[in-house]
């Protein structure tokens, strides 16, 4: 059994990877903001702890008890700047343990490639990174070449199940009656349930001798429709809802209007053991949005 560090512990991502390693019996750390979130991890049987991703101070003292190290956090200011400096920090923090190995996983994403509907790509093709991501190669990079730790780069697809992430999105514009998409009708998205994607993160930290210095596409076998998806929210949701389609206007708006390319996942299949349990985007429509709905109610609750 290992002893994990998960940045981000309470995120979309990171609750459900440190779920994940301590239902599979690891020691599972999670850095929060918050002593109420800290507290929410506890409940979980994870080791709530109160710190800031960008204060070495405030995590560095757990090195000394961990082995792996995970970065399933995103900063909306400076992303590249706070991530860089996170892996700069971990490699700093790792030196003073000469004696032992650790493993860093590094979150990234399959927007790397950029728009490329109607070709199968694996992690040995070119990236073509949209902008909002532009400065994620070099970061992926910069992980698995590191040589003070064994890294490890996880790109997930657009993250559906539980409280919803992007999708959370599209639940709420649909309920409002009014939707809009961009680009067109044509756009694809590549997804991936949220637990599916945490057990890949598990089988990384155990299976790390086959998989440090390596990439590994996690998304469902195929892409979906973004229209078909919205499409299944609209009969679900509001049958009276409409969607209009628009022009990208800026980086995140470009992202939610790629023509995603289907991905070949045999990297990840074969080596970590990935599996798609959970249904796509549009199959499993209503038990997401449930999911979603009854997390959207207590944040509300809560904030009252």
């Amino acid at each position: 059994m290992v002893k994990v560090l998960i940045f981000g512990a309470t995120g979309v991502v990171g609750k459900e990877v440190a779920r994940a390693f301590s239902r599979n019996g690891h020691t599972v750390y999670g850095l929060t903001r918050s002593a109420k979130k800290a507290h929410e991890l506890e409940r979980e049987e994870i080791n709530g702890v109160v710190g800031d991703v960008s204060d070495p101070t405030t995590w560095k003292h757990l090195i000394k008890t961990v082995s792996v190290i995970i970065d399933t956090s995103f900063d909306y200011t400076n992303p590249a700047e706070k991530a860089s400096k996170l892996i700069q920090d971990v490699a700093e923090a790792v030196k003073e343990y000469p004696e032992r190995r650790f493993t860093y996983i590094y979150t990234s994403g399959t927007w790397v490639y950029g728009n490329d509907a109607g070709v199968t790509v694996t992690e040995s093709d070119a990236v073509n990174p949209i902008s909002i991501v532009a400065w994620r190669p070099a970061l992926e990079q910069l992980v698995i070449q590191n040589q003070d730790f064994d890294g490890v780069v996880i790109r997930p697809g657009m993250v559906i199940g539980k409280s919803g992430s992007i999708f959370g999105m599209l639940f709420s514009a649909v309920q409002t009656g009014q939707i809009t998409l961009y680009n067109d009708e044509n756009t694809r998205m590549a997804s991936v349930h949220t637990e599916d994607l945490a057990e890949v993160y598990v089988a990384a930290a155990e299976k790390i001798y086959a998989a440090k210095g390596q990439i590994f596409n996690v998304v469902n076998s195929q892409t979906e429709n973004t229209t078909d998806v919205v499409k299944a929210i609209i009969r679900l949701v509001n049958p009276e809802a409409t969607i209009t389609y628009e022009k990208p206007t800026d980086p995140f708006h470009t992202a939610l209007g790629l023509y995603s390319p289907t991905f070949d996942i045999s990297k990840a299949v074969n080596i970590l053991g990935f599996q798609q349990k959970h249904s796509g985007a549009v199959d499993g429509t209503e038990r997401y949005y449930k999911s979603w709905k009854a997390t959207a109610t207590e944040w509300e609750d809560n904030k009252n």
